[in-house]
């Protein structure tokens, strides 16, 4: 079994490296969602746009992943059962990616484009990465254990 020093730092990488992809998938789906009552003839279109939106994504999600990798870090160290890490990482990565994306966008002070619905999507966004990271992560420590 790995200790918790020799597991900290491939479970932060993993955070850091594929919860922006995740959480740019959140982005491209609610953009979709939210688009496609108000006209349905661009959902075909979603695919076209697809690239630009996860590239974007993924690079507006490095630093609230990075907030998240570390909470999470810090909080797998004090509870090492899974189940505890999985509920956790829900209200823990709502807020890294809430949190995270509210500093990032302030620091460029375009907090009027930044409302609620943003903030939202970016909750939600933040929530299913880093919950798809401690699923990740453990899937890959108990592979690599048997």
């Amino acid at each position: 079994m790995a200790t918790s020093t020799t597991s900290a730092i491939p479970r932060f990488l993993l955070t850091l490296f594929v919860g922006p992809a995740v959480g740019a998938v959140v982005f491209l789906l609610a953009g979709a969602l939210a688009d496609w009552p108000d006209n349905p003839s661009r959902m075909p279109d979603l695919f076209e746009d697809a690239p630009l939106v996860l590239l974007f994504g993924y690079a507006l999600g490095l630093f609230p992943a990075l907030v998240g990798a570390v909470v999470m870090g810090v909080f797998s160290h004090r509870y090492h059962n899974l189940r505890a890490q999985m509920l956790a990482a829900i209200p823990l990565g709502a807020a890294a990616g809430w949190f995270g994306m509210t500093l990032f966008v302030s620091s460029f002070g375009a907090n009027k484009y930044f409302n609620t619905e943003l903030q939202l999507v970016s909750a939600v966004a933040g929530a299913v990465a880093l919950l798809g990271c401690t699923a990740i992560f453990a899937w890959f420590t108990r592979k690599t254990a048997a």
